[in-house]
């Protein structure tokens, strides 16, 4: 039975692969960017070497299992009837069920190999570099990956998905930075906080855009219980808490003179991205907060990154 669900033509694996990224709004593509810099960064500020072959391993971990994880959230979700070919899910994207047409229990076997290949990626890593303390990714990630959904967890399903999101990230940059190094100061502790705050704002885009739909199936989500109004608090409260640490820590590392010019682009993206964040209506909304906050942690590592050439 299995093995009949994973063979697959080509035009399947496809779809699969098309699912997996969520037609490219929800990101691998954004982790494989975002993962490397911060990772590379966070080495620098603790003055240890992190090479371009650990780099490239290590981001490739998180993306299979953020795959794994939206493969196995559209089972969870099609099962529990929260995704119909009505709901925001089945129509701002090509669903893999309606709009596509796979069998949903390919949703779940994929996502569960998924884990399974990124466990074995771990594993191996952890040797080829010998760094045990990778290790720890094989569990946190199949936690995450499987119970952001999955019974008897459901993350999701208990209002956690934004606080889930940013430990995601978070746990994968510290274990990662300092299974090569040992030791982590101050600033390169610092770094991924205000990404930690922001990241999640994808995620609460999509639920905002959804708030009514949700509300009336009774699921539990921080918008929901915040209403819309609350959210949008809660979204401004977390973008000026990004802009005071950001600044904080660029303030740690080089004077205030040189830190100007990236905190008034800062600021200007943050007002535009709170604007962005009024127009819930719209079925583009979270790919826009997406695009905006990922160009909202550029141009923070690219100030970094500036810093570190000069």
């Amino acid at each position: 039975m299995v093995v009949e669900h994973l063979t697959l033509n080509l035009p399947e694996l496809r779809k699969i692969a098309r699912a997996a990224s969520r037609d490219g709004m929800n990101p691998p593509v954004y982790l494989s960017i975002i993962y490397p810099i911060s990772i590379y960064i966070g080495s620098r500020l603790s003055l240890v070497s992190a090479s371009l072959q650990y780099l490239a391993a290590i981001t490739l971990i998180p993306i299979i299992f953020a795959a794994s994880t939206n493969l196995i959230d559209d089972y969870y979700d099609w099962k529990n009837e929260i995704d119909t070919p009505f709901s925001g899910s089945g129509t701002y994207r090509k669903h893999p069920v309606f709009a596509l047409g796979l069998n949903p229990q390919l949703l779940l076997y994929w996502g569960l190999l998924l884990i399974a290949i990124a466990t074995a990626l771990v594993v191996a890593f952890s040797q080829v570099f010998d760094a045990p303390y990778l290790l720890l990714l094989a569990p946190a990630g199949a936690f995450i990956s499987y119970g952001y959904t999955g019974p008897p967890i459901g993350l999701k399903y208990r209002g956690l998905s934004e606080l889930t999101i940013a430990s995601s990230y978070l746990v994968i940059y510290y274990v990662c930075l300092f299974a090569i190094g040992h030791v982590l100061i101050e600033t390169s502790l610092l770094l991924p906080l205000p990404i930690g705050l922001i990241f999640p704002l994808i995620i609460l885009s999509g639920h905002l855009r959804d708030i009514e739909e949700d509300r009336a199936a009774k699921i539990k989500t921080l918008e929901v219980e915040l209403g819309k109004r609350g959210t949008l608090i809660f979204s401004y409260i977390l973008l000026a808490c990004f802009l005071v640490l950001s600044s904080y820590i660029m303030f740690e590392v080089r004077s205030i003179a040189a830190v100007g010019l990236a905190i008034a682009a800062e600021i200007a993206l943050v007002v535009w991205l709170a604007g962005t964040l009024w127009h819930t209506k719209s079925s583009k909304i979270e790919t826009s907060i997406g695009n905006l906050v990922f160009a909202l942690i550029l141009i923070y590592f690219s100030w970094f990154l500036i810093f570190f050439l000069n």
